[in-house]
């Protein structure tokens, strides 16, 4: 399997690379619960990077979460990836 650009390969797994991802013009958003790291992260991204705290398991909060990264960054595409074990 070949990765794009804005991803690499770590231990078999597709590994998203934001830092990329923002130096070709991409906007990018941070789901994580972790408020502290999240907004940590998006941080050193810049202004091309929000943070929001999702649960992923909870309908309701993700859909809260995309209405909210539509509503700032737009959409015109999208893509998803964990950057550690779940």
């Amino acid at each position: 399997m070949k990765a794009s650009s804005d991803l690499r390969i770590d231990e078999g797994r597709l590994v998203p690379q934001p830092g990329r991802a923002i130096a070709n013009g991409t906007n990018v958003a941070i789901f994580d619960l972790n408020d502290t790291r999240g907004v940590a992260v998006a941080e050193s991204l810049g202004e091309r990077a929000i943070f929001c705290k999702v649960n992923v398991v909870d309908e309701t909060s993700v859909v809260e979460a995309m209405t909210r990264v539509i509503g700032i960054l737009g959409l015109n595409g999208g893509g998803y990836g964990c950057t550690e074990r779940i």
